[in-house]
């Protein structure tokens, strides 16, 4: 198993309208702006244990998440058009009651 060394910010985070701060621990260092205040409290440096994995087994895991866009894809189409028959039917109750 192969070992990274990652850098970690742990900052207080709070969006404008909160009452309390919340400790944050991120990959990457976020910044205030209008909505949030950050405050920065330390940074911190981990090793972290990567599994080796090679890129049969990457590919395959590919292609088993895009199986599950397409069902979700299929899912939502689906979805949509049922509403717009639904929306048909209504029309055209409508104009026959007319």
């Amino acid at each position: 198993m192969e070992t990274k060394e990652v850098k970690l910010y742990v900052m207080a985070h709070k969006y404008t309208w909160d009452d309390e701060f919340k400790i944050v621990v991120s990959t990457a260092k976020h910044l205030s702006d209008a909505a949030t205040v950050v405050i920065q409290l330390s940074e911190v440096m981990i090793d972290v244990q990567v599994p080796t994995v090679n890129q049969k087994t990457l590919q395959l895991a590919e292609v088993e998440q895009l199986h599950e866009v397409i069902k979700t894809e299929r899912a939502n189409s689906y979805a949509r058009i049922t509403a717009i028959e639904e929306k048909i039917q209504s029309l055209l109750c409508i104009e026959q009651g007319e």
